[in-house]
């Protein structure tokens, strides 16, 4: 028997999927894609519709995410019958990813950008109510390690090993 309260763990399962490290796209992860889209473009929201699998503003949805909202309402649709609930009951289903660009800064950990990030999943069914999950954090762009020579690398191992 299909249940609706079981649609606030599909919000959080679709937020908690989608701001993990799981969730890598060619060469870097997904958040990290948009933040340094959001960067160079200064848009800060995407804003993904899971029924539909149309995702907002195009200008963040570029190679390698061209089809990262299509992609994300597939999973949904699995999410909801798997948590046993049907996608009748679902009225509305919203992703939206919000970085606030002014408050991004450079790292001395990792000497990249970072920025911090607001995640929330809004889940609406047949009947009116919402079923919420928000996600909080912050996201750097992956630092992009040089190469470092075999002997190097060798010298700096033995250097550690030999650390007190």
């Amino acid at each position: 028997m299909a249940r609706y309260k079981v649609l606030k763990g599909v919000a959080h399962s679709v937020g908690h999927s989608f701001t993990s490290t799981m969730n890598y796209a060619r060469d870097d992860y997904v958040l990290g894609h948009l933040l340094a889209r959001g960067l160079a473009t200064g848009e800060d929201t995407l804003t993904i519709d899971l029924l539909t699998g149309v995702g907002t503003p195009a200008s963040l949805l570029g190679p390698p995410l061209h089809d990262l909202a299509a992609s994300e309402s597939r999973n949904f649709g699995r999410l909801v019958e798997r948590h046993g609930s049907d996608l009748a009951f679902v009225r509305a289903a919203r992703l939206t990813v919000l970085f606030d660009l002014a408050r991004a800064r450079l790292s001395v950990v990792v000497n990249t950008m970072y920025a911090p990030y607001v995640c929330e999943v809004v889940v609406t069914d047949d009947r009116g109510k919402d079923w919420p999950a928000r996600f909080t954090g912050s996201w750097h762009l992956e630092a992009r390690r040089p190469r470092i020579e075999p002997g190097l690398r060798q010298r700096w191992a033995s250097l550690w090993r030999a650390w007190p």
